[in-house]
């Protein structure tokens, strides 16, 4: 594991003496938005984060899958490791479908998804080549669906759809090799996060090179059907309604009106004094939050989205990915595990 730096030590060692008293007072313009609740160790290093019915997920190197009951958000439980097949090592993305039904975590040593039956801890089977930026699962009438996204121009946004050959109680894909349903959009750029709407539209962030909006219901070869070019390294989209949230790099928050996906319009941008590098975006209601690769979390008010606003933040070590659910923001951070904060906007 890195070792910490002496500035982190000193904010443990305080939280431990004071009872956590200057992470509930967060640094920055406001206490608005954000809260600091409580902070667990992992079993050895966060690299990502999932979240669904009341449990975290941390793909957690070199141990596995690590599942948290969080519905004491104040004291964490560890319930479960779930290791990695073979001789892999390295757990370095993780993503859950929203009934927390099945889980795939992407491993460094080999490159692949590996799947599990969240039900009875079954290993399902491997999908995919590695350097993925996001994931996303949805199990649903007994087919599994699959959206992921890597930089690698041979790979590029894939979305599957596998039926369930076993059983609702134990299931199976086979050998997760003969999708009933497959779309790929590929480009010669760098492909990191994307945002999805329910009527097969995909929002993929490519760096330097902005925005790609994609219908993804194509069998084979999913369509571009527009592209914006904002400033800034857009490298994580999140939308709630009409309002796409690009995490951009240096450059902060972008807001976009993409109420017609294939004319999307810049709205407002929002610089963080703070940050240094925004690369993950996720939104509730109102809000957006921003996680930087070292700093931290922004809280930001979307009330306005043509004039976001900054709220509050909290600063963290080394942050590794963020998902939210219900009023709670959980972080992996590869020094610090699993950290929980408030939504207080």
């Amino acid at each position: 594991m890195k070792v910490l730096r002496a500035s982190v030590i000193l904010v443990l060692a305080a939280a431990l003496i004071f009872g956590c008293a200057e992470r509930n007072d967060p640094a920055g313009p406001g206490s608005s938005g954000i809260r600091y609740i409580s902070q667990m160790a992992a079993q050895g290093i966060a690299n990502d984060i999932a979240v669904a019915n009341g449990r975290v997920y941390i793909a957690d190197e070199p141990y596995g899958i690590s599942i948290y009951d969080v519905s004491s958000p104040l004291s964490p439980l560890l319930l479960q490791v779930i290791p990695l097949p073979g001789t892999n090592t390295k757990a370095s993305k993780i993503a859950v479908d929203p009934t927390g039904r099945v889980a795939c975590v992407e491993t460094g040593s080999q490159g692949q998804l590996h799947f599990y039956d969240l039900n009875n801890g079954n290993y399902l089977n491997w999908r995919g080549s590695g350097g993925h930026e996001e994931i996303d699962l949805v199990y649903e009438n007994s087919e599994l669906h699959i959206y992921r996204c890597d930089q690698s121009e041979t790979d590029g946004f894939n979305y599957e759809v596998f039926a369930n050959i076993g059983t609702e109680d134990s299931l199976s894909f086979g050998s997760l090799g003969a999708p009933t349903f497959f779309s790929v959009y590929q480009e010669i750029y760098s492909l990191y996060g994307f945002a999805r709407t329910d009527n097969d539209i995909a929002f993929i962030s490519r760096d330097a090179r902005g925005l790609a909006i994609v219908d993804f219901n194509v069998p084979n070869s999913a369509t571009m059907i527009a592209e914006i070019n904002p400033s800034g390294r857009v490298r994580d989209a999140s939308l709630v309604g009409d309002v796409l949230c690009l995490a951009a790099g240096y450059d902060g928050l972008i807001t976009l009106d993409v109420s017609d996906p294939s004319a999307p319009e810049i709205m407002g941008t929002l610089a963080i004094q703070n940050a240094t590098d925004i690369k993950w975006v996720e939104t509730s209601g109102s809000l957006a939050f921003l996680l930087d690769d070292f700093d931290g979390v922004f809280a930001v008010d979307l009330s306005n989205p043509n004039n976001p606003t900054l709220m509050g933040e909290v600063n963290l070590s080394d942050p590794s990915g963020i998902c939210i659910d219900g009023d709670y923001i959980y972080i992996s951070d590869r020094d610090m595990g699993l950290v929980v904060c408030k939504i207080t906007g």
